[in-house]
């Protein structure tokens, strides 16, 4: 799997358990993203925003 697939799959699954557990969720596609860090996207969970990054465990 590419890094990124890899890292659609990390927001998609942060989005899921997220919306799961009963948050309102939504993408921030205005949000600027740094490849690098390893930053897969932004989220905003009750009006605040998150970064959601995938790096090694």
């Amino acid at each position: 799997m590419s890094n990124f697939a890899n890292r659609g799959r990390t927001l998609e699954r942060w989005f899921y358990l997220a919306t799961k557990a009963g948050q309102m969720v939504s993408v921030a596609p205005d949000a600027a993203l740094d490849a690098d860090a390893g930053d897969c996207g932004v989220v905003e969970v009750e009006g605040l925003r998150y970064r959601v990054r995938l790096s090694p465990k």
